[in-house]
């Protein structure tokens, strides 16, 4: 029996040793296009990115400290004008060699289109909305109400949504608490129970499986009427900050296919730029005709738990 397990744990030691080197075949005919990316709230002037896209096979830059992605190629020619509820708005500027930016802001409500055109790289263009605030109401939280499979005490958030909207809905919402305490510095995110959470409209949208930062939820269950969201999640500190965002459909999309994106199996956690060649991939939503990248609106309510 002992000479069994030895030629066992030889075998198994070989096997755990094992490597094999992956030879990638990337395209040599790789042909850049335009990204656009620009995010709109009424708090901040319009503003927008423009850059090519880069071939993975030389996007990161490698040192012993491993990998990080290279600065992307930002398109300096482009006329880029903005316009609000179908009437054109302004004409935006390039500055700092990085981005158009607009004197105006957007208004919770009307519909934006951005076009950009540029001599050398064509033409693209996107649309989206700023969503307005549902009422939020009756927020509290109840902590040490279970423990999670390592014995850590597990919270839970309550809030009621009122959505008198009767068109479909998206919201974000997510908590971080602020430890100016020895090593930690800064806020740090509240994360929700990845496996306690099983309402059917906390789980819908399928992006709190792969990243448990934030809930993504939409109004398909409760439009037009009220929501009480309870959510199991990590400790809540006192004066644990709550963000809850009104986002735009395409915001919602972007943000699930890129939380999948993000995942890596391997580690149970988020990618690193050393294995991003080793995860799953997945497809990142685009709202942008002719090109990639997301267009996308938002408005925000911030709040504190005490």
């Amino acid at each position: 029996m002992k000479v069994k397990i030895s030629i066992l744990v030889v075998a198994l030691c070989m096997l755990a040793s094992c490597q094999s080197k992956v030879n990638y075949d990337f395209p040599n005919n790789y042909k850049q296009a335009i990204v656009m990316n620009s995010v709109l709230t009424p708090d901040e002037p319009i503003s927008v990115t423009l850059s090519l896209t880069m071939n993975i096979s030389n996007a990161y830059d490698h040192d012993i400290y491993g990998a990080t992605l290279k600065e992307p190629t930002y398109i300096d020619d482009a006329l880029v004008v903005v316009f609000e509820d179908g009437q054109l708005l302004d004409t935006l500027s390039f500055v700092d060699n990085i981005i158009y930016i607009s004197e105006k802001t957007p208004k919770v409500g009307s519909q934006y289109k951005i076009e950009a055109s540029s001599s050398k790289y064509g033409n693209c263009s996107a649309s989206t909305n700023i969503p307005a605030l549902p009422e939020i109401s009756e927020i509290h939280y109840r902590n040490n109400v279970s423990v999670d499979d390592e014995g850590e005490p597990i919270s839970k958030l309550y809030l009621k949504i009122t959505d008198n909207d009767t068109d479909r809905n998206y919201y974000k919402i997510f908590m971080s608490v602020n430890r100016d305490e020895e090593s930690y510095y800064g806020y740090w995110p509240v994360y929700f129970s990845q496996t306690q959470n099983a309402d059917s409209v906390l789980m819908q949208s399928g992006s709190l499986v792969f990243d448990g930062s934030c809930l993504l939820i939409s109004d398909e269950y409760f439009s037009g009427g009220n929501y009480n969201l309870e959510a199991f999640c990590r400790h809540i500190h006192s004066n644990t900050a709550i963000v809850v965002m009104s986002i735009s459909e395409s915001y919602y999309e972007y943000l699930r296919s890129k939380a999948m994106q993000d995942y890596d199996y391997s580690t149970d956690g988020f990618v690193s730029a050393q294995n991003v060649l080793n995860v799953i991939p997945a497809n990142i939503y685009s709202n942008i005709e002719n090109g990639y990248g997301i267009f996308a609106g938002y408005s925000i309510m911030n709040d504190t738990l005490r």
